[in-house]
């Protein structure tokens, strides 16, 4: 679970849709998160509050592509969501009950005949990215209905030089989950929190001196260019538990 920067009341993690367990972390030498996937393996992004985070709007992208919709919660009690992009074709309604499907883990497309990424070109990894902002609903704007489009990120660039190889890139898989359609959408402010997790293939965590095995390395400097993996992540348990003041709203 990787803790958002700014209130430390709100976390990100990639959990596996087939068995609800969270995919292991990593942690690169200049302290960034990653998690390790396989082709075809299909995923859910959870967002997670504590207790008492107020009430907030949060943004979420995949491989630099809105997910779609945001998440709003009003964070008395702790809650968690499991987020994936919107079944194609549904029609929206205020209070209404959408499905949305995992996302899935796919072999980055190459980026040229001579391997290297073209200039602007997306990084060579895929990214989830999430901005908390601070909300009001003192003067809300009723949702509208819409129908549902299908959902593609940016992209994801490869090359043969080490940072592209092994690259995944996300798309949509199968397995479903049911999401509450708000029936107000609520004034934005200021960001609050924000939290990020990369990914890529074993071999691609490999050749960036990551080692799903290894342990903590002792002494070692988080600005070391070749420092190792100091083994996965430490951290806490998820946040149980669902808030029934959540939705989901398109923004």
């Amino acid at each position: 679970m990787v803790r958002a920067t700014g209130v430390a009341k709100f976390s990100l993690r990639l959990v596996d849709a087939a068995t609800g367990e969270p995919l292991k972390e990593y942690t690169d030498s200049q302290g960034r998160e990653w998690v390790a996937g396989e082709d075809d393996q299909e995923f859910f992004v959870e967002l997670a509050n504590e207790a008492g985070a107020g009430r907030v709007k949060a943004f979420v992208t995949v491989d630099g592509s809105s997910i779609g919709y945001n998440w709003q919660i009003v964070g008395e009690a702790a809650s968690s969501s499991q987020l994936g992009p919107l079944k194609t074709g549904q029609q929206t309604a205020a209070g209404a009950t959408v499905v949305a499907h995992a996302f899935k883990f796919k072999q980055a497309d190459e980026t040229g005949d001579d391997g290297e990424a073209s200039e602007g070109a997306p990084p060579p990894y895929g990214r989830v990215e999430v901005s908390w902002k601070r909300a009001t609903s003192d003067v809300p704007t009723p949702t509208q209905g819409f129908q549902t489009a299908a959902w593609a990120g940016k992209g994801v660039s490869t090359s043969s030089k080490k940072e592209g190889m092994g690259a995944l890139k996300s798309s949509t898989g199968a397995a479903p989950t049911s999401l509450a359609w708000s029936s107000q959408s609520w004034t934005v402010h200021d960001e609050v929190a924000s939290a990020t997790i990369l990914y890529s293939s074993q071999f691609g965590l490999a050749v960036r001196g990551m080692r799903p095995d290894a342990r903590p390395v002792a002494g070692t400097s988080a600005d070391a260019d070749d420092e190792p993996l100091q083994g996965p992540a430490r951290r806490r348990r998820r946040t149980e538990g669902r808030d029934e003041s959540s939705a989901i709203v398109l923004e």
